[in-house]
């Protein structure tokens, strides 16, 4: 505690220092570093969950375009299974069956 008033009054005047161009500006921002302080660690949350946010969409993407392709090669055997399937029974063939 004793160290704590002087803790914050050195900081501010630093603080005050390095972001203000006039003195009313530099009591105001000493009056207010902490909140000064505590929006640039937002700023660099935001950053880190927008990076997030970014990696999970590519990852739903990439999993979407990766279902499509799967489903589109499924779709293109039912297609070759049925022909040839037309192909048998123009053949006197019996049917194809899971299995054989």
């Amino acid at each position: 505690m004793a160290l704590g008033i002087p803790m914050y009054v050195v900081l501010g005047g630093i603080i005050a220092t390095a972001v203000a161009e006039t003195i009313p500006q530099a009591i105001l921002s000493g009056f207010a570093w902490t909140a000064i302080i505590d929006r640039m660690g937002l700023r660099r949350e935001m950053d880190v969950r927008q990076r997030e946010r970014s990696a999970s969409i590519q990852s739903l993407a990439d999993a979407a375009e990766t279902a499509e392709a799967a489903e589109a090669r499924a779709l293109t055997a039912e297609i070759r299974v049925a022909e040839l399937q037309r192909s048998l029974d123009t053949m006197g063939r019996r049917p194809l069956s899971p299995g054989t």
